[in-house]
């Protein structure tokens, strides 16, 4: 669908930097789902990232998604720029997302606050029920070693 002003990786932007407080007030059955909607959020833009580059242009640079918002121009104003993603430019965005995330959940589950860590870690299985997350050898460890600390 072509939803006009909706850009997917800018509200993926936007819900990493919401996390904190979703994961504050979420219950446990709210947590599960945003694990699961966060798991097929995934596998939609690992789709994207497995294609090559005809496809993504034939697939998704035609779609109001696939832009991206850039400098906004004054903080006191809505006004702000467009430019149309390129293959590279999502890639780097995805990978980008791919961290953000792992760096998140790894400070959640860290933290002193018990409901985050619960959260986190709900949010983490159903994340990680697919083959899309994570897929940095170096993320999994580290969020292993961190549900091991908790578990112990």
């Amino acid at each position: 669908n072509n939803v006009q002003n909706f850009f997917m990786m800018d509200f993926a932007r936007i819900l990493l930097e919401s996390l904190n407080q979703i994961l504050a007030s979420f219950t446990h059955f709210e947590s599960r789902r945003l694990g699961r909607f966060l798991n097929d959020f995934m596998k939609i833009l690992e789709a994207h990232r497995k294609s090559d580059e005809q496809q993504f242009n034939a697939k998704v640079m035609h779609l109001e998604a696939a832009k991206i918002c850039i400098d906004i121009l004054d903080p006191n104003n809505d006004d702000f720029s467009v430019k149309v993603m390129t293959f590279l430019d999502f890639c780097t965005e995805f990978r980008a997302f791919h961290r953000a995330l792992t760096i998140f959940l790894v400070h959640a589950m860290q933290s002193d606050n018990i409901l985050w860590q619960k959260n986190a870690i709900l949010v983490l299985v159903e994340l990680q029920a697919s083959s899309v997350y994570p897929l940095v050898l170096s993320h999994a460890k580290h969020l292993r070693s961190k549900v091991a600390a908790i578990a112990s």
